[in-house]
């Protein structure tokens, strides 16, 4: 008779699979991402401000040049369009970190990690709402938070995380990609989400996608959980919603790309969830704007610093985002950061 593995099975599982996280970059992924990320913020009204991106992989996720990438990394920059000048100013209060930012990028920690300890798995979920909301808190009211989380995040069947981030966020929509596209090595090829939202407050999106419930689907191999938004657009779903048998217990989800494909995949899947919220009147962006009308352009970095907000340095929430590394406590000077 097949043994199930024990906690000593699994608590091993798992740290070969953050070690492995850790160890292996993301650089390829992320710089693939990047593009297709920023011009679907143009989309949804960015043309140019304050910018915060967290994580791992912030310094490709915005473009630095040469940036050099840390496992747990907070970049702040001011893009200013090509050719032209930021849409605002410095954005009234930035020096309180509390809701300065147009645009928040999170790519929170152990999302591609397959996590196999039940208490660890539930943690993490936990962790990643709290910061998401973290993410929220930093934004202007009705600016635009990216978010990249494991899929367990919105599969999760208690909705209880999901109905905490809706009161701080405005859910425009999501996508979900491959399996392995981050990192393809077993145990850290867990499904990853890009979901994009509008932070609460005026001026506020009108409305909401569906965010908070999921449904069961059966599938050959099982069952699994599936968010109802995946389930109505399955189009943003970068591939084929398997079952993936495990010796750790259930079937888990999973999803499998075509790599080849994947570049415009995640472009179309992108404009259509931008396209979509702009047309429904989920921001503040119009239909016609001179931003929604065509590409960006691209962006000129006028200034760029790495410091840890003052809202991430404690608390219950916001104090996973946390790191022995020795953040300043306040805005250092905005050196100038030349392409």
């Amino acid at each position: 008779m097949h043994r199930m593995p024990g906690a000593l099975e699994r608590e091993l599982a798992d740290l070969a699979a953050l070690t492995d996280h850790a160890s292996t970059g993301a650089h390829d992924a992320y710089a693939r991402l990047r593009g297709p990320l920023w011009a679907t913020l143009h989309t949804l009204g960015f043309d140019g401000g304050e910018v915060l991106v967290l994580g791992d992989g912030a310094p490709t996720l915005l473009g630095m040049p040469g940036g050099q990438e840390r496992s747990v990394d907070f970049v702040a920059a001011r893009l200013v369009p090509l050719g032209g000048s930021a849409s605002a100013a410095v954005t009234p209060g930035a020096s309180s970190d509390v809701g300065c930012f147009d645009v928040v990028v999170a790519s929170l920690p152990w999302a591609d990690v397959q996590l196999r300890d039940p208490a660890r798995w539930a943690q993490r979920v936990v962790r990643q709402a709290q910061m998401t909301i973290g993410a929220a808190t930093l934004a202007r009211p009705g600016g635009l938070i990216a978010v990249l989380a494991t899929h367990d995040l919105m599969d999760a069947p208690d909705p209880g995380e999901r109905r905490a981030i809706m009161q701080h966020a405005a859910f425009l929509g999501a996508v979900r990609l491959p399996a392995g596209v981050l990192r393809p090595a077993a145990g850290t090829d867990n499904v990853v989400d890009l979901m994009v939202f509008t932070a609460a407050g005026p001026p506020h999106a009108t409305g909401t996608r569906a965010f908070e419930t999921t449904v069961q689907i059966s599938l050959p191999g099982g069952d699994v959980v599936l968010n109802r938004y995946f389930d109505d657009h399955p189009e943003q779903v970068l591939g084929s919603v398997e079952v993936e048998a495990s010796v750790w217990g259930r079937p888990s989800l999973t999803v499998v790309g075509d790599g080849a494909t994947f570049d415009r995949e995640v472009s179309l899947a992108l404009g259509s969830l931008a396209a979509g919220a702009v047309r429904d009147g989920l921001t503040a962006a119009a239909p016609g704007d001179p931003g929604v009308a065509g590409s960006a352009g691209g962006w000129v970095i006028e200034g760029a610093r790495r410091y840890l907000p003052s809202q991430l340095q404690g608390g219950q929430i916001h104090g996973a985002w946390r790191t022995s590394h020795g953040w300043p406590t306040t805005r250092p000077p905005e050196p100038d950061v030349d392409l």
